[in-house]
Protein backbone atom coordinates (compact mmCIF):
# COMPACT_ATOMS: atom_id res chain seq x y z
CA UNK A 1 0.00 0.00 0.00
CA UNK A 2 2.64 2.59 0.79
CA UNK A 3 3.67 1.87 -2.80
CA UNK A 4 0.65 2.77 -4.09
CA UNK A 5 -0.39 -1.03 -5.32
CA UNK A 6 -3.75 -1.71 -5.79
CA UNK A 7 -4.30 1.99 -4.63
CA UNK A 8 -7.65 2.18 -7.06
CA UNK A 9 -9.42 -0.50 -4.67
CA UNK A 10 -9.06 2.23 -1.90
CA UNK A 11 -11.06 4.64 -4.32
CA UNK A 12 -14.12 2.17 -4.95
CA UNK A 13 -17.15 2.96 -2.50
CA UNK A 14 -17.91 0.45 0.35
CA UNK A 15 -20.59 -1.86 -1.36
CA UNK A 16 -22.81 -3.67 1.63
CA UNK A 17 -24.21 -7.36 1.01
CA UNK A 18 -26.35 -8.64 3.83
CA UNK A 19 -27.51 -12.34 5.32
CA UNK A 20 -30.00 -14.36 3.98
CA UNK A 21 -32.03 -13.24 6.01
CA UNK A 22 -32.27 -9.36 5.64
CA UNK A 23 -34.99 -7.88 4.19
CA UNK A 24 -32.77 -6.73 1.18
CA UNK A 25 -33.14 -7.44 -2.74
CA UNK A 26 -32.60 -10.65 -3.63
CA UNK A 27 -29.33 -9.88 -4.85
CA UNK A 28 -28.41 -8.04 -2.28
CA UNK A 29 -28.23 -11.13 0.05
CA UNK A 30 -25.39 -13.74 1.03
CA UNK A 31 -26.10 -17.71 1.27
CA UNK A 32 -25.81 -18.98 4.42
CA UNK A 33 -24.65 -21.95 4.95
CA UNK A 34 -24.26 -23.09 8.82
CA UNK A 35 -22.44 -20.04 10.51
CA UNK A 36 -20.79 -18.69 7.49
CA UNK A 37 -21.82 -16.41 4.29
CA UNK A 38 -21.16 -16.94 0.63
CA UNK A 39 -21.36 -14.73 -2.20
CA UNK A 40 -24.28 -16.60 -4.82
CA UNK A 41 -24.00 -16.38 -8.56
CA UNK A 42 -26.68 -13.38 -8.40
CA UNK A 43 -24.16 -11.69 -5.79
CA UNK A 44 -21.14 -11.80 -8.00
CA UNK A 45 -22.96 -10.92 -11.53
CA UNK A 46 -24.41 -7.45 -9.66
CA UNK A 47 -20.87 -6.47 -8.02
CA UNK A 48 -18.80 -7.25 -11.81
CA UNK A 49 -21.86 -4.74 -13.26
CA UNK A 50 -21.27 -1.95 -10.35
CA UNK A 51 -17.71 -2.40 -11.05
CA UNK A 52 -17.71 -1.94 -14.60
CA UNK A 53 -20.41 1.02 -14.09
CA UNK A 54 -17.51 2.45 -11.55
CA UNK A 55 -14.94 1.91 -14.45
CA UNK A 56 -16.93 4.06 -16.82
CA UNK A 57 -17.74 6.67 -14.42
CA UNK A 58 -14.34 7.22 -12.16
CA UNK A 59 -11.95 4.48 -12.19
CA UNK A 60 -10.45 4.34 -16.10
CA UNK A 61 -10.02 8.33 -15.95
CA UNK A 62 -8.57 8.27 -12.80
CA UNK A 63 -6.41 5.41 -12.87
CA UNK A 64 -6.29 4.25 -16.97
CA UNK A 65 -7.70 1.49 -18.14
CA UNK A 66 -7.84 -2.03 -16.38
CA UNK A 67 -4.49 -3.85 -16.85
CA UNK A 68 -4.35 -6.88 -18.92
CA UNK A 69 -3.47 -10.14 -16.11
CA UNK A 70 -3.09 -12.91 -18.70
CA UNK A 71 -4.90 -15.34 -20.12
CA UNK A 72 -7.62 -17.71 -18.29
CA UNK A 73 -5.90 -20.94 -17.05
CA UNK A 74 -8.12 -22.89 -19.67
CA UNK A 75 -6.73 -20.73 -22.60
CA UNK A 76 -2.92 -21.08 -21.49
CA UNK A 77 -3.14 -24.98 -22.86
CA UNK A 78 -4.18 -23.99 -26.31
CA UNK A 79 -1.75 -21.34 -26.61
CA UNK A 80 1.72 -22.44 -25.15
CA UNK A 81 2.81 -23.43 -28.53
CA UNK A 82 2.51 -20.67 -30.60
CA UNK A 83 3.75 -18.58 -27.66
CA UNK A 84 6.61 -20.72 -27.65
CA UNK A 85 7.09 -20.44 -31.35
CA UNK A 86 6.66 -16.43 -31.27
CA UNK A 87 8.87 -16.50 -28.21
CA UNK A 88 11.85 -18.13 -30.97
CA UNK A 89 11.06 -15.57 -33.52
CA UNK A 90 13.23 -12.62 -34.55
CA UNK A 91 10.08 -10.48 -33.95
CA UNK A 92 10.20 -11.85 -30.58
CA UNK A 93 12.84 -9.23 -29.76
CA UNK A 94 12.46 -6.11 -27.50
CA UNK A 95 8.94 -7.45 -25.87
CA UNK A 96 10.76 -7.80 -22.26
CA UNK A 97 8.20 -5.23 -20.94
CA UNK A 98 5.33 -7.46 -20.85
CA UNK A 99 6.27 -10.96 -19.12
CA UNK A 100 5.35 -14.61 -19.84
CA UNK A 101 1.85 -14.10 -18.08
CA UNK A 102 0.59 -10.74 -19.59
CA UNK A 103 1.68 -8.39 -16.84
CA UNK A 104 2.87 -5.06 -17.81
CA UNK A 105 4.86 -2.33 -16.68
CA UNK A 106 2.92 0.43 -14.99
CA UNK A 107 5.37 2.87 -13.59
CA UNK A 108 8.84 3.42 -15.53
CA UNK A 109 11.00 2.37 -11.83
CA UNK A 110 11.40 5.75 -10.24
CA UNK A 111 10.03 6.26 -6.90
CA UNK A 112 6.94 8.22 -6.67
CA UNK A 113 6.12 11.06 -4.05
CA UNK A 114 6.44 10.60 -0.55
CA UNK A 115 3.06 11.13 1.65
CA UNK A 116 3.15 14.22 3.27
CA UNK A 117 4.25 13.90 6.95
CA UNK A 118 1.25 14.44 10.15
CA UNK A 119 2.82 17.57 10.28
CA UNK A 120 2.00 18.59 6.90
CA UNK A 121 -1.22 17.44 7.30
CA UNK A 122 -2.20 19.73 9.79
CA UNK A 123 -3.82 22.91 7.62
CA UNK A 124 -5.47 20.21 6.35
CA UNK A 125 -7.04 18.88 9.49
CA UNK A 126 -7.70 22.50 10.63
CA UNK A 127 -9.59 23.44 7.90
CA UNK A 128 -11.95 20.34 7.37
CA UNK A 129 -12.74 20.99 11.04
CA UNK A 130 -13.43 25.33 10.68
CA UNK A 131 -15.37 24.53 7.96
CA UNK A 132 -18.00 21.42 9.22
CA UNK A 133 -16.74 18.82 6.44
CA UNK A 134 -16.87 15.77 7.25
CA UNK A 135 -14.59 12.99 6.51
CA UNK A 136 -16.22 10.61 3.95
CA UNK A 137 -16.94 13.95 2.00
CA UNK A 138 -13.36 15.33 1.73
CA UNK A 139 -12.43 11.57 1.07
CA UNK A 140 -14.67 11.42 -1.59
CA UNK A 141 -13.52 14.97 -2.71
CA UNK A 142 -9.76 13.61 -2.88
CA UNK A 143 -10.92 10.70 -4.46
CA UNK A 144 -12.73 12.82 -7.62
CA UNK A 145 -9.52 15.33 -7.74
CA UNK A 146 -6.58 13.88 -6.66
CA UNK A 147 -7.50 9.97 -7.32
CA UNK A 148 -7.07 8.77 -3.69
CA UNK A 149 -9.26 8.76 -1.34
CA UNK A 150 -7.17 7.86 2.09
CA UNK A 151 -5.77 11.52 3.41
CA UNK A 152 -3.08 10.02 4.72
CA UNK A 153 -1.18 9.02 1.57
CA UNK A 154 -1.60 11.94 -0.19
CA UNK A 155 1.58 13.37 -0.99
CA UNK A 156 2.60 17.17 0.59
CA UNK A 157 1.51 18.91 -2.80
CA UNK A 158 -1.66 17.10 -3.03
CA UNK A 159 -2.24 18.29 0.94
CA UNK A 160 -1.68 21.62 0.20
CA UNK A 161 -4.34 21.25 -3.32
CA UNK A 162 -6.73 20.23 -1.41
CA UNK A 163 -6.65 22.06 2.00
CA UNK A 164 -6.90 25.01 -0.75
CA UNK A 165 -9.87 23.43 -1.99
CA UNK A 166 -11.50 22.93 1.73
CA UNK A 167 -10.30 26.95 2.68
CA UNK A 168 -12.27 28.52 -0.34
CA UNK A 169 -15.50 26.29 0.00
CA UNK A 170 -15.52 27.44 4.09
CA UNK A 171 -15.04 30.82 3.00
CA UNK A 172 -17.64 30.65 0.66
CA UNK A 173 -19.96 29.44 3.17
CA UNK A 174 -20.71 26.20 1.01
CA UNK A 175 -21.96 23.12 3.61
CA UNK A 176 -20.86 19.77 3.87
CA UNK A 177 -24.48 18.58 2.33
CA UNK A 178 -23.86 21.19 -0.29
CA UNK A 179 -20.29 19.75 -1.14
CA UNK A 180 -21.34 16.08 -0.73
CA UNK A 181 -24.14 16.83 -3.39
CA UNK A 182 -21.68 18.38 -6.24
CA UNK A 183 -19.24 16.11 -6.02
CA UNK A 184 -20.78 12.94 -5.66
CA UNK A 185 -22.92 14.41 -8.86
CA UNK A 186 -19.13 14.42 -10.14
CA UNK A 187 -18.26 10.75 -9.47
CA UNK A 188 -21.48 10.06 -11.57
CA UNK A 189 -19.99 12.30 -14.99
CA UNK A 190 -18.47 10.34 -17.68
CA UNK A 191 -15.88 13.16 -18.58
CA UNK A 192 -14.03 12.66 -15.43
CA UNK A 193 -11.31 15.51 -15.85
CA UNK A 194 -14.03 18.23 -17.28
CA UNK A 195 -15.74 17.23 -13.21
CA UNK A 196 -12.68 17.88 -11.86
CA UNK A 197 -12.14 21.45 -13.38
CA UNK A 198 -15.92 22.35 -13.17
CA UNK A 199 -15.78 21.90 -9.11
CA UNK A 200 -12.55 23.40 -8.98
CA UNK A 201 -13.73 26.53 -10.52
CA UNK A 202 -16.81 26.14 -8.84
CA UNK A 203 -14.75 26.97 -5.30
CA UNK A 204 -13.13 29.34 -6.73
CA UNK A 205 -15.90 31.56 -7.77
CA UNK A 206 -17.87 34.24 -6.13
CA UNK A 207 -19.10 33.13 -2.99
CA UNK A 208 -22.72 33.47 -3.49
CA UNK A 209 -21.99 31.31 -6.64
CA UNK A 210 -20.03 28.92 -4.26
CA UNK A 211 -22.63 27.99 -1.81
CA UNK A 212 -25.87 27.38 -4.64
Amino acid sequence: MPFGIGRSIYAIPRRFLFAEESRRPPRDKLRRRGERLYLSTDNEALLRVEYEHWLEQVGIAAFGEPLDHGPDQAEVSEEENSEEDAAESPAAEGTQETNAAGLRAVTDGRPQEAPATIHERRRLMAVIAAGGYQEETVKELAGLVLGERLLDRLSRGQVERLAGMIERGAAGAVTNAVLADRVGGAHRQRDGAAAVERIEVWLAGPAAERAA
